[in-house]
């Protein structure tokens, strides 16, 4: 944890685990090495990020848009090319620090160019809004008939005799003395095997003979002694191919220098189009993800403002859908025990997180103002860090507000039961000056209690969960379920209206709902 003093960084850990953005981010799974990639480095744009985030947001509609118009086969081809389509980190490394490409760098360089291609073919209509696409596709045919002549494009690779005309005649020369060597050797192997009783030759050309006849091998040039016993002479022709294979070798090695030479000042260029297919990828991703959600592109506000319309917490399929507006006043948020407070204070930093993060929003809909930081203090927060140093948790609280307060402002603050580890009063002066503090700043404010002199503070916005509705049909369910808690707790969900609505009464600010709830869990 950060020391009083130091600033925090705006993508706060403990605040992005308690509101879910890791859940997020497994989610978001992008088909290729470099989408994969773009999101480990997904941006946290700034309010100073206003037009870089806009030109994100114009792409990500456009492919969304795009995909929702495209067969499914045409997307199933798209995401299996992209899934095949390797990183370049290897041989582009190799590249800049001028060293010969190996065949594997090779053949990573014709599979990207092949499923670039592919690519191309399946995604021109979109792509063409941000690249020239037959003039690259162009492009990429003629680099990849320049790595790997052939008449039909593959994904395979071999450095081809089509390459150097040197290389194809050692080649050629190579295998003709090899089928030559190797009849020989088979001869070879055919006269020993008549000439000696009980002779055996293993793989590894290996000879095993009768004691008796050593003497006679001693002196059989077609047989040589080893350390170990016995072993066939290599016949004549062999040291030939040997040699011959050593100068394909070489012609191999002088082919790999030049397609080196040939592709190292294209080496911007191929890392410019992977950045592209990461990006696409990703893209794609994120209309899988607000397709799976149904959820929207968020609105980029300029006013000082959230405004959530029908979200929903993407880790609880099913879940009541929230609406809850923010603006320059703090909110504070009331509402009876097991609500959904802690969750809507959760939902709302999640959305935005999302929003400045270039994803969808789990939500109909979503507007807000960008902010520097999101910080999220409460009874949530992994701290086993704090608790190491023996800090309780009114100690935790007090430390952390006092090193988050170091960000710049704009930020929004999602603060669940402020003061509460302490005296009520006390915690209920300390939470109002804590909130007018951070108002001061200029900054967003959602603050959930259940202190009454702090959800009748002036100048502030109010809503509520509206909490247990028919309270007289639950007393009957009460009566009628028995001490059955797993039925209670049912009747509980069954009874729970977890939607938020603003407080027009004082009065109303504050539920008194905690021992009908206790009973409907059973005590």
């Amino acid at each position: 944890m950060a020391q009083p003093g130091e600033a925090m960084e705006p993508l706060d850990p403990i605040t992005l685990e308690v509101i879910g953005a890791k859940q997020v981010l497994a989610a978001l799974l992008p088909d290729s090495a470099a989408g994969a990639a773009r999101r480990a480095a997904l941006p946290f744009y700034s309010p100073l990020d206003d037009q870089v985030w806009r030109a994100h947001r114009a792409r990500a509609s456009a492919v969304d848009a795009w995909a929702l118009a495209q067969p499914q086969a045409r997307l199933s081809a798209l995401r299996l090319a992209l899934g095949q389509l390797p990183g370049l980190q290897t041989p582009t490394r190799r590249l800049a620090a001028h060293e010969c490409l190996r065949d594997a760098d090779l053949f990573t360089l014709k599979q990207f160019l092949f499923y670039s291609i592919t690519l191309l073919d399946h995604a021109g209509a979109l792509l063409a809004q941000w690249v020239d696409v037959d003039p690259l596709r162009a492009q990429l045919a003629q680099w990849m008939q320049q790595l790997h002549p052939e008449q039909v494009a593959t994904s395979r690779f071999h450095l081809s005799d089509a390459l150097d005309q040197d290389l194809a005649r050692a080649r050629r020369a190579v295998r003709s003395h090899a089928r030559r060597a190797r009849r020989a050797r088979q001869a070879l192997e055919q006269e020993l095997l008549a000439d000696y009783t009980d002779l055996h030759i293993s793989l590894d050309d290996t000879v095993r003979i009768q004691s008796g006849e050593t003497q006679r091998a001693a002196l059989d040039p077609r047989l040589m002694q080893t350390a170990t016993g016995w072993a066939l002479r290599a016949p004549e022709g062999e040291q030939a191919a040997a040699s011959l294979s050593e100068e394909a070798a070489a012609c191999e090695q002088r082919v790999r220098v030049r397609l080196s030479q040939l592709l190292a000042p294209h080496r911007a260029a191929l890392l410019e189009l992977e950045q592209l297919w990461g990006e696409l990828d990703l893209l794609l991703a994120m209309h899988r993800l607000r397709v799976q959600w149904g959820g929207c592109w968020p609105q980029w506000s300029q006013a000082q403002e959230v405004v959530l319309e029908q979200g929903h917490a993407p880790t609880m399929p099913g879940a009541q859908p929230v609406s809850l507006t923010l603006g320059e006043l703090p909110c504070l948020l009331t509402g009876p025990n097991m609500g959904g407070k802690s969750s809507l204070l959760k939902l709302v930093g999640l959305c935005q997180w999302c929003m400045q993060s270039g994803l969808p929003v789990p939500a109909r809909a979503f507007r807000a103002r960008a902010v520097h930081a999101i910080i999220y203090t409460g009874s949530d927060e992994p701290h086993q860090a704090a608790s190491a140093q023996g800090l309780s948790s009114f100690g935790r609280e007090i430390r952390r507000l006092v090193t988050a307060r170091t960000h710049t402002s704009p930020a929004l603050w999602l603060l669940d039961e402020p003061g509460r580890g302490t005296h009520p009063q006390e915690g209920a002066r300390l939470a109002r000056s804590i909130i007018e503090v951070f108002q001061a700043r200029g900054d967003t404010i959602l603050a959930t209690t259940h202190f009454p002199q702090l959800a009748n503070m002036p100048g502030v916005s109010r809503w509520r969960i509206k909490g247990l509705a028919d309270r007289g049909a639950l007393e009957e369910s009460l009566r009628a379920l028995g001490d059955d808690p797993d039925a209670l707790e049912a009747a509980l969900h069954a009874a729970m209206d977890y939607g938020a609505q603003p407080v027009t009464s004082q009065e109303d600010a504050i539920p008194r709902d905690a021992r009908m709830i206790a009973r409907l869990l059973g005590w």
